[in-house]
């Protein structure tokens, strides 16, 4: 059987079901259990808005690169127009 020293080395599930059995568990607290929920927590969140972010940045470039080549067009559409009779 694999013993699970470490918070960090629970599943989710395995915390809340420690926290449930607090009072037989003597080698973490409830704080312990609720501190390591906690901080997934906000790992969770850190990782959702880096993805958002990531997101973001390449529509950003994909914009700019539209509006580039339209520029492009136009430059060259009223360059063509001047040149051709």
């Amino acid at each position: 059987m694999d013993i699970k020293k470490s918070l960090v080395d629970l599943t989710k599930d395995e915390i809340h079901d420690r926290m449930r059995a607090e009072a037989k568990n003597v080698a973490y607290s409830y704080n312990d259990y609720r501190d390591e929920l906690f901080h997934r927590s906000q790992d969770e969140h850190t990782r959702a808005l880096n993805k958002w972010t990531k997101i973001m940045s390449i529509a950003t470039v994909v914009v700019a690169l539209v509006t580039i080549c339209n520029v492009v067009v136009i430059i060259l559409t009223t360059v063509l127009n001047a040149v051709l009779p």
